[in-house]
């Protein structure tokens, strides 16, 4: 995954064509079906921005087909100034927009979160706010989907926001950090884990330090995914674990990590 513009500033089309060439794909990629109906992504990014909502991130997968480079799967994060949280002030609601022009992935919206002191992006949930899919018929009704599948995600904001104050509030004990930190390992990498749960639960910076559920998730969230960590294989050589780069696999990984902590939450609230 190329990490592309991460300025958290509205991007110009050069930005997004430097971070992520295949949202400007002029045709589908040549293994597409007859039935595909072609639409640039830039074309669902300009209806976005007549929206309000303004891109502020892309990336796009890496692939070793050449061929494929062109149009490969991309996500642009998008933010707008009237949706917003109101109460949490280190972080941003985000509307996340991912396609693919080889017929590999829908159009699909769902909802993020930015928090900015580490520079760190998450996602929500499919249990807090459901991801919205369309699939490719034509220009007018797949942008419509699209601007509707984004409002409907707008919607839900306030649960987003109420759940972030809720685990900002919540002070979890050191044997309660470690259990997270062990399942969210089990998540990535099942029993062969090659950092402890110590090492995820380590701060990377100053304003990270802290007990509670939301910062906890943070530092969990953030090693597992950005990798970096020096850990020991199954077979006790030395080794440091690896970002994640796939799309899929980061959202999967967000994903999941999002729900364990929604669980504990609910756990810790019986």
């Amino acid at each position: 995954m190329n990490n592309g513009e991460s300025t958290m500033q509205a991007l110009n089309n050069d930005n997004l064509y430097r971070a992520a060439p295949s949202i400007f794909a002029a045709n589908a990629h040549h293994s597409t079906s007859d039935r595909y109906e072609f639409l640039p992504t830039i074309e669902v990014v300009e209806a976005l921005r007549a929206e309000g909502f303004q891109p502020v991130q892309a990336f796009q997968t890496k692939t070793r087909i050449a061929d494929r480079r062109a149009f490969t799967k991309h996500t642009i994060r998008f933010s707008h100034e009237n949706h917003s949280f109101k109460e949490v002030n280190d972080s941003q609601f985000q509307i996340l927009l991912q396609n693919s022009h080889v017929g590999s992935s829908s159009f699909q919206i769902q909802a993020g979160v930015y928090r900015m002191v580490c520079s760190n992006g998450m996602v929500v949930a499919d249990s807090v706010l459901d991801t919205h899919r369309m699939r490719h018929f034509g220009r007018k009704a797949t942008i419509e989907n699209v601007i509707e599948g984004t409002y409907r995600i707008v919607d839900g904001i306030e649960a987003v926001e109420e759940q972030v104050i809720d685990w900002q509030s919540r002070s979890l004990p050191e044997p309660v950090q470690e259990v997270f930190a062990k399942a969210a390992a089990q998540l990535r990498w099942g029993d062969d884990a090659p950092v402890t749960a110590h090492k995820l639960l380590q701060s990377r910076r100053w304003a990270d330090r802290g007990d509670d559920q939301w910062k906890v998730f943070n530092r969990v969230q953030e090693n597992l995914i950005r990798g970096g960590q020096y850990g020991l294989t199954s077979n006790g050589r030395n080794t440091t674990t690896r970002e994640v780069k796939s799309i899929d696999e980061n959202n999967r990984l967000n994903k999941a990590l999002w729900t364990l902590s929604t669980e504990l939450e609910a756990l810790l609230k019986a």
